[in-house]
Order: structure tokens, then C-alpha cells, then sequence
């Protein structure tokens, strides 16, 4: 890395560091702040998020600075008779309104719900902004994976909880209307045999997802701004800890056929290992890969970094990332981001 880009890694560093002192004091006010909103009929959340993004001899479009990913507000709760309801809102986005839902739970096995709530695809996509091992998703996931949109679906657990499944159909689109009265249909289904217990961290889940629709103009990113086409997506993916260990991975692959042009089956996967050098200390590293079959340039990002939770509500992450694929003037970059929320 140059002396400029190295620099930045160290006074970022630091400065996450030292803003980690004061704010563990404060722990029990913000756990005490939270407690007062997290009922069953009323669950108020919160998120804000500040990441600053480096690079040197950028090459993705993006521009160096900071950036306020989440300013999010989050209503949800349960009521009488199985009824419930999620409502979340980012104004830092251009579309303010993230999700608006109703929901039904019949019984464990079975819930309905309608509105506009994230499709039911990826592991990580499906993980909250404020959960995330790295500031963003994987470059395949941002591409490939549906996201939010206008729909309905049903969805449960069984056998007391080691399989949950989801099955829905959607608009195909990201607008607050259908714009082809074409549907996109999405399922994921996940087996979790253990899960964490008082006296064990040990957790495994693996799950599989597909999806398909028919486009009429849709967005895929970076690899392309309006597809019209069928689109059939698939992929899987698995995310185990013990103890102080993290191992996750995904795998998404896409076939598109357009209307007009030829064939593309653009795919990507990431693979992470974690550490917890302590309770409030995690080192990660991660392999983010990308092949768009003509569609764009291959990537392959090495991110390094960690994650701190100096209090409950407060969370620091900081990676250094360079995109091996590029092999003359590959860019060094680091990206570090703060955070907020209960």
C-alpha cells in the first residue's frame, strides 16, 4: 500500500480505538435504553452507521470518503391472535421505506406474511445491515440477490426448529408497483441440526435458495442496469461457530437468458473465517469473489479486518481489502465503519 493509503489505515485505527474508551462507560445506559423499548406488541429499533471508504488507484466507480450507509428506524411487534406487523424506514436511502408488513402466525410451523420485506434468498442478504461480518455484503450478493420488494409469502419451522423454510412470490421489481404483471417466485429452506445453548456456542446452519422470474427491466448492479429476460437464480450457503471460531461461505449463481443477446451465467461466492480474540474483539478474513461471464471484469477482494463491541449497542469494524484479480495497479483500500444500535 502507499504511504498515503497506509497512513489512513493507521489514523482510522486510532481513531476507532480511542472512541472506544469513553463509550464503554455508557454501556449500561444503552442496555437500560433499549430494554425500556423491546416488548412483544412494541419493539422499537435502531441503527445508525457511518463507514469511511479508501482506495487507492480506484477503479470501481465509487469515490473516496464517508459515507451514512443506515439512519433506520424500526417498529415491529406482535399482537393478539397470531397478528403482527414490521415497519422500518432508512432515511439515509433514497427509498426511505424499507420494509412494511403484515403477519399472520397460525403456529410455529407456519406464518404468513404481505407487504415489502426482503425476498426470501441468500444467507446474507437475509442477515440485518447491523449483523454483518464486513461494512457491506459480498460483490455477488449486491449483484445477484433480489433484495426488498412487494410481495407474499409463507414460511415456518419444523421439526421443532431444525428445518425453517420459505416460499413466496413477488413483484420482480424493486418499484411500489408490478411493472410487467409478471411474478418472481423465491424459496429457501435451512437445517440448523444444533444451535447455541447456555452451555455451548456451538451453531451450524447450511441453507439452499432459488429463485425465477421473467423481467421486463430490472437492475443487476454492476453488472448491468435494465435486464429484460428470464432470470433463474440459485445458490447456498453455511455458517458455523464454536466456541471462539467462525466459518461461513455462499455460493450464488444466475442463468439469463435476455430477450435479445445471448446467454450469460454470471456467478460469485464468498468464504469467511473468524476469531474472537475476546468476547469484544473479533479478527476476520474473507475471500469475495466475482465472475460475471462477460458481464464485467473478474474480482476476487482479500478483505482483512476486525469487528469491536466496545458496549452492547456500539459496534467498530475495519478491513483492508485489495482485489488480487487485477494484477498491474490492483487497488489497496481500507474500509472502516462505526456503529450504533439497539
Amino acid at each position: 500500500m502507499s504511504r498515503p493509503g497506509l497512513r489512513r489505515v493507521i489514523v482510522l485505527g486510532l481513531a476507532l480505538a480511542a472512541s472506544a474508551a469513553p463509550l464503554a462507560a455508557q454501556d449500561s445506559l444503552l442496555t437500560e435504553l433499549a430494554r425500556r423499548f423491546q416488548s412483544e406488541p412494541l419493539r422499537l429499533g435502531l441503527l445508525l452507521q457511518v463507514v469511511g471508504d479508501f482506495q487507492d488507484n480506484r477503479s470501481d466507480g465509487g469515490s473516496n470518503g464517508f459515507r451514512i450507509p443506515n439512519a433506520r428506524l424500526k417498529l415491529s411487534g406482535r399482537l393478539d391472535n397470531g397478528f403482527g406487523y414490521l415497519l422500518q424506514t432508512n432515511f439515509a436511502s433514497s427509498t426511505v421505506l424499507l420494509d412494511a408488513a403484515v403477519s399472520y402466525r397460525a403456529a410455529e410451523p407456519f406464518t404468513l406474511q404481505a407487504g415489502k420485506f426482503k425476498v426470501p434468498f441468500s444467507g446474507e442478504l437475509l442477515t440485518a445491515a447491523g449483523e454483518l461480518d464486513f461494512s457491506d455484503r459480498a460483490q455477488v450478493v449486491r449483484v445477484l440477490a433480489p433484495g426488498r420488494q412487494l410481495g407474499a409469502q409463507a414460511g415456518g419451522r419444523l421439526a421443532g426448529g431444525v428445518v425453517r423454510y420459505e416460499l413466496g412470490a413477488f413483484n420482480g421489481n424493486t418499484g411500489s408497483g408490478n411493472d410487467d404483471d409478471r411474478l418472481l417466485t423465491a424459496g429457501r429452506i435451512a437445517i440448523a441440526p444444533f444451535q447455541g445453548t447456555p452451555s455451548s456456542t456451538r451453531q451450524l446452519e447450511i441453507a439452499g435458495n432459488v429463485a425465477y422470474s421473467h423481467d421486463t427491466n430490472v437492475s443487476l448492479g454492476a453488472l448491468g442496469s435494465s435486464f429484460a429476460g428470464r432470470r433463474t437464480l440459485y445458490g447456498a450457503d453455511v455458517r458455523w461457530r464454536h466456541d471462539d471460531w467462525l466459518v461461513a461461505g455462499e455460493f450464488i449463481g444466475a442463468r439469463l437468458e435476455p430477450d435479445s443477446g445471448s446467454t450469460s451465467n454470471p456467478l460469485g461466492w464468498q468464504g469467511t473465517v473468524g476469531f474472537h480474540l475476546s468476547p469484544k474483539f473479533q479478527l476476520l478474513a474473507r475471500w469475495d469473489a466475482l465472475r460475471p461471464d462477460g458481464l464485467g471484469a473478474d474480482s476476487d477482494l482479500l478483505l482483512v479486518g476486525f469487528r469491536a463491541w466496545p458496549t452492547g449497542a456500539v459496534q467498530f469494524r475495519l478491513a483492508y481489502q485489495r482485489d488480487l484479480a487485477v494484477s498491474d495497479s490492483s487497488p489497496h483500500g481500507v474500509v472502516a465503519g462505526a456503529q450504533l444500535g439497539f
